[in-house]
Parts: C-alpha cells; structure tokens; sequence
C-alpha cells in the first residue's frame, strides 16, 4: 500500500493454505517499476519480509536470491510440525547461519514492548523504512499509507510504535 504514494508498481495475491487450521499464509508482491510484472516463484527475490522465524527460514530457502535481503520478526508461532512434535523451532541462530551462507543481508526485528502482537507488521516496516530498504519509498509514504487503512487511537499508536523503532535504527 505504500509503493501507492511512490513510484512503484505494486500486485500481491495471498495464498491461505489453511491458515485457519494452524497452515500458513504467503503472500508474494512484486514491487517494480514496470506496470505488468509477473509473480515471481523460484529463489530470485531481492527481500523477503516475514512476520515470524518459521516464515523467514522458509523465505531463505525458497525465496530469497543470494545476496538478496530479509527482514523478520523473531517470534515462533509454532506451525503444525512443530506443536505436534515433527519439527523443532527455528532458531535466531539458524536463521543467521543459513542468511550467511547465501550473503543475504539479514535485518532482525524483536520489541520488548510491542504494544499488541498484531503490531510486528508495523515494526517489521519500520525497519524497512529506517534502513532504506525499498529505494524511492520514504517515511511519509508509509505514513500516508497508515493514514488511509487506520484511525483514531489505532492510528496514533502504530505511528507511535513505527516512529519509535525507526529512531532507534537510527541510534
């Protein structure tokens, strides 16, 4: 939503997999320049930007390019293998090995005070926008972007969580 205030092209389609029964949900959005870009669906993605430690591993494997990027939010949400035992939970350190294995610029996002956990989206894109991740894409796009989709308290505290953890990249 933000790419709709700055130069890019912007289209995702979600793909749920039975999310509601503990499977998960993908979401690919191709961010160009160029009106009609296809999905792209092998390891080729310059960042993969994932809300939880299982999706970013997935991401290392099987989105992200070699020297590519990714951005993820260190929480488990335990994924059906690993609550019925048949996988165990990845971990920080796993995620690091594999990232540099691959020289993918890895950018990790915990906060000790996140106000609801239905806000790491939020910090995730902080994060982003405080390491210039998306070229062309400043603080006020996403800003405006908030303003259009929340309002009122909702609104003042997202900004409040997206201003605070973009300072505190900046320290």
């Amino acid at each position: 939503r933000a790419s709709y205030y700055a130069v890019y092209n912007v289209k995702g389609v979600e793909t749920h997999n039975l999310a509601q029964r503990g499977g998960i949900v993908h979401n690919n959005m191709p961010i160009c320049y160029i009106p009609h870009t296809t999905f792209i669906s092998t390891a080729d993605d310059e960042m993969v930007i994932a809300l939880e430690s299982h999706q970013a591993e997935r991401g290392i494997y099987h989105a992200a390019k070699d020297g590519g990027t990714l951005v993820y939010y260190n929480t488990v949400w335990q994924p059906l293998s690993v609550r019925l035992n048949q996988a165990a939970e990845v971990t920080p350190g796993q995620i690091k090995r594999a990232c540099d294995a691959r020289h993918i610029n890895l950018f990790e996002v915990i906060d000790a005070v996140l106000p609801d956990s239905r806000m790491q989206n939020i910090a995730v894109l902080a994060v982003v926008n405080a390491r210039h991740l998306i070229p062309d894409v400043a603080e006020y796009h996403y800003c405006s972007a908030m303003t259009d989709l929340m309002a009122g308290e909702l609104l003042e505290t997202n900004l409040h969580l997206f201003y605070r953890i973009s300072s505190q990249c900046l320290q």
